[in-house]
């Protein structure tokens, strides 16, 4: 295997894309692999977003706004999305995130994994 120069190693990341379906809306959406910027955001979010009985509230409505892109690969929704988010049907959710956790290398406990536990 060769080795990358930087300029590779920096500009070569195309990260993994799929086609979730959403019948419920009639169409679909694209889910991608987060940057390692994304990634932390994330991580950062799980640590910091517990109720008092320790849930995470908004996980699924943050991972679906960091990985949800337009075709052009611009990002679909923005943190100011993720209230609206929160109120999409679970089974739509759970679908998308599925996905989500799959491309990013995130187990079903993703949380519990960020926390070291």
């Amino acid at each position: 295997m060769k080795a990358l120069s930087r300029e590779s190693f920096l500009n070569g990341f195309q990260g993994k894309r799929e086609t979730v379906a959403v019948p419920e809306l009639g169409g679909s959406v694209m889910v991608k692999e987060m940057s390692a910027k994304e990634r932390d955001a994330f991580e950062s979010f799980v640590l910091n977003k517990r109720d008092s009985s320790g849930a995470i509230i908004g996980m699924r409505s943050k991972l679906i706004a960091l990985t949800c892109v337009n075709e052009d690969g611009s990002p679909m929704f923005n943190s100011k999305d993720i209230s609206e988010l929160d109120n999409m049907p679970a089974s739509v959710a759970d679908r998308v995130c599925d996905v989500a956790r799959r491309l990013n290398g995130m187990g079903a406990d993703a949380e519990q994994d960020i926390e070291g536990n």
